[in-house]
């Protein structure tokens, strides 16, 4: 089962409705000190409907279908490669495109 903390821009999951969401957008959420428990901060899209969510990283959601990261990847393949060290601030996908 996959987890909130591994989802990216594009991929897509079920939600509680049952229903096939996009995720639009990925944000850290907040850690809290001393329990090891953090959240990640989500946009979903289904259709026009845009709806915003915090869950923990750890809690599972079935996921639909993974995004085409090819891209992002051969960026990152390429910035690695050169000792580049990144953090991610935030994941966004252009849903209109």
């Amino acid at each position: 089962m996959t987890a909130w903390g591994e989802l990216f821009a594009g991929d897509t999951v079920r939600g509680a409705d049952q229903r096939p969401w996009t995720v639009v957008g990925v944000a850290p959420g907040e850690t809290w000190a001393g329990s090891g428990r953090s959240t990640v901060r989500l946009a979903l899209a289904l259709g026009e409907r845009r709806v915003s969510t915090t869950r923990g990283v750890a809690e599972p959601v079935d996921l639909v279908a993974r995004g085409d990261h090819r891209e992002m990847a051969g960026a990152w393949d390429v910035l690695a490669a050169a000792g580049f060290n990144l953090t991610i601030l935030e994941d966004r996908f252009d849903a209109h495109r």
